[in-house]
């Protein structure tokens, strides 16, 4: 009898830590992850501080906002964003902290793609919001890229490559 609850035990634990590393009981994703985002109108678009460099960086556990000129180019910069996972959760985050609308469309068997950033809409034919991660671009939707510690995402308003 004392056996088998100690094989019950032992299979019960094995299966747990199993489901663990898969990530099926949330242990596959930290949201104590940090990353740094940038939002490039690639021109005057944006409804905050348009053509201006605006960034948004923590100081104390506050949000401090800083602008300054930038030739005309609207670019957002929120630094060392926390509490985010996945490139859409950080965008979600930004949106929050920096008072701007994020309009997303959901694709069956794909994920969620953003169709609008700060009133900026994707164009067809023309521009619309592309994302890359540390340099490389997206090759999945925005829901479904993880970030790492660290991580510098890109969102940029530019010419569709179709």
């Amino acid at each position: 009898m004392r056996g088998r609850v100690a094989t019950r035990v032992l299979v019960g634990t094995t299966i747990l830590a199993a489901l663990l590393l898969a990530g099926c009981l949330g242990g596959g994703e930290s949201v104590d992850t940090r990353a740094t985002l940038v939002i490039d109108f690639n021109g005057p678009e944006g409804p905050i501080h348009p053509g201006n460099l605006t960034v948004w960086s923590q100081e104390g556990g506050e949000w401090i906002l800083e602008t300054e000129e930038n030739d005309g180019t609207t670019v957002w910069l929120f630094v060392n964003v926390t509490s985010i996972s996945t490139v859409l959760e950080l965008t979600e985050r930004a949106a929050e902290i920096g008072g701007f609308e994020i309009e997303l469309r959901q694709y069956a068997g794909m994920g969620t793609f953003v169709e609008g950033i700060g009133g900026a809409q994707n164009e067809r034919p023309g521009r619309g919001w592309q994302f890359e991660v540390n340099g490389e671009y997206a090759t999945k939707s925005c829901d479904k890229w993880t970030l790492n510690e660290g991580d510098m995402v890109r969102w940029a308003f530019a010419e569709m490559p179709w």
